[in-house]
Formats: structure tokens, C-alpha cells, sequence
């Protein structure tokens, strides 16, 4: 792992970069725009597939048109499909090898894909759509900005705006989907408890946790792990922290330790 960590990593949906600039007007147009469709199929299927996975999810959060739970499934469908092609663009072709399984776990996408089976089938849990939801329009922006580049310079003015405030604001949303993600694993807990859960789900959603802690693309997650760490060791060294909650801090600090240590 540290010597991984000290690679550069290649580049990612994370990173925001620069396509250098609009193509030539001679491109440029609906004609240069199924060329483009045709040449990259998979980002095409991928950026459409974020869209689907968006709409559902908004579909589920007001249920007008589709059932709520066809919504869900929709919109974590949409999520396993698109972490599936990007693994697929992202690593070499498949072979039986603990380097390869390594590589594969290493993905963000891989990470994705186990977060989506592992809601798919239990009730469905609306804070669960949060993070894909943003992380799928976060990533679509760029490829769309890539589209309307190759229609022409002077079109979609005002998609061109939204996309570029989605650009400026990306490092909010990458906090708050790992805020939220943190926030899930006592609330599966508590679902569990109350019988709206299975048992599986709070333990697999530990091993996605600190697969997310590990990522090497989106240090977001291990920092608000860092940054939870120290706020509740610097509350249990506090003399103002009441005795009864003392020990659920302490509790809380040696369980955000063990993350740090993964």
C-alpha cells in the first residue's frame, strides 16, 4: 500500500481535467457529435446512465409517476451498472492473479458496485441514494461540457453555467457524500435493531467503509474519519464531558482509531 500511495494515480472521475478547450469549428456540429457518440460508446452508455440513475432517484424522493420502490431499484441499478463500465475502462484485461484482485479492490468503482448489491434488495433506505445521486452528477458534468464542446462553442450557454457551478462546488459534494456514508453504518445499526434491516448489511457496510477509507482518488472520507477522531478524543480529555457519555466518546475515539489504523 505505501508504495501505491506514492504513485501518482491515473486520472479519475474525481479529477476535473482540462479537455483543452472547444474542437475547431470545422468539428464541431450534430454530425461531429455521433462521431464522437460512436468513438467513445462506453462513456456515452456511462454519462447515460448516470442520468437514468439521477432521474429515478429524484423520482423516489416524490414518487408522482413511478412506484417508490421500482425508483430505488432504478436508481441503484443505474449505479451498479455505472461503476461496472468504468472498472471495465479502468483495469487490464481479467486474470487469476492476486495482483489483479488487489487492483480491482484498490477501485473506487469496485467499491460502488458492492455499495449498490448491498442496498438493492433489503427495504429500501432513502439516505442511500444520497451519495451515488451526487457522485453521479458530479461525474456527468465533465462528459456533458465534452458534449456541448463538440455541438459548438456558442451552444447550451446556460447548461454550460449549471455545469461549471457543479465544478466549483465538487469539493463540497465529495464531503458531504462522505459524510454521509460515515453517518450510514449506526444508522443500519439502528435499522437493524428495529427490524427494518438484515443482518448482513451493517457488517458488509463496515468493509465498504474502510475500502473508502483506503481510496487512494477521494482522500474525503479518511479526512472526516481523521477529523471525527480527534474531535471526540479531544471531548473525552474534556472536563466538561459529562460521566454517563464518557465512555460512549471513548468508545466512539477507539472505533475511529481502528479505522485510521486500516
Amino acid at each position: 500500500m505505501a508504495s501505491a500511495d506514492e504513485q501518482e494515480p491515473p486520472p479519475d472521475d474525481f479529477e476535473f481535467v482540462d479537455s483543452g478547450g472547444a474542437p475547431p469549428a470545422s468539428s464541431t456540429g450534430l454530425a461531429a457529435l455521433k462521431q464522437h457518440v460512436a468513438q467513445n460508446k462506453t462513456e456515452f452508455v456511462m454519462c447515460c446512465s448516470r442520468t437514468l440513475q439521477i432521474i429515478a432517484a429524484l423520482a423516489y424522493a416524490l414518487p408522482a409517476f413511478i412506484p417508490a420502490r421500482a425508483a430505488y431499484v432504478g436508481a441503484l441499478a443505474g449505479a451498479l451498472l455505472t461503476s461496472a463500465l468504468r472498472l471495465r475502462l479502468r483495469l487490464p484485461p481479467a486474470r487469476l492473479s492476486r495482483e489483479f484482485a488487489a487492483a480491482v479492490l484498490l477501485e473506487d468503482a469496485t467499491h460502488y458496485m458492492l455499495y449498490a448489491l448491498l442496498f438493492l434488495y433489503p427495504p429500501p433506505l432513502g439516505p442511500v441514494l444520497v451519495p451515488t445521486t451526487l457522485l453521479g452528477f458530479l461525474h456527468s458534468h465533465t462528459y456533458l461540457l465534452q458534449l456541448l464542446d463538440t455541438l459548438g462553442p456558442g451552444r447550451g450557454g446556460p447548461a454550460r453555467f449549471l455545469l461549471s457551478q457543479v465544478e466549483q462546488r465538487s469539493h463540497a459534494i465529495l464531503t458531504v457524500v462522505a459524510l454521509t456514508e460515515i453517518i450510514l453504518l449506526p444508522y443500519c445499526i439502528t435499522l437493524l435493531f428495529a427490524g427494518r434491516s438484515w443482518v448482513p448489511v451493517p457488517f458488509v457496510y463496515y468493509r465498504f467503509l474502510t475500502l473508502r477509507f483506503s481510496s487512494r482518488r477521494n482522500p474525503h472520507t479518511r479526512a472526516l474519519f481523521s477529523a471525527a477522531r480527534r474531535a471526540a478524543e479531544a471531548t473525552a480529555d474534556s472536563t466538561t464531558c459529562p460521566a454517563p457519555a464518557l465512555s460512549g466518546v471513548v468508545g466512539a475515539g477507539a472505533a475511529l482509531q481502528e479505522f485510521s489504523c486500516e
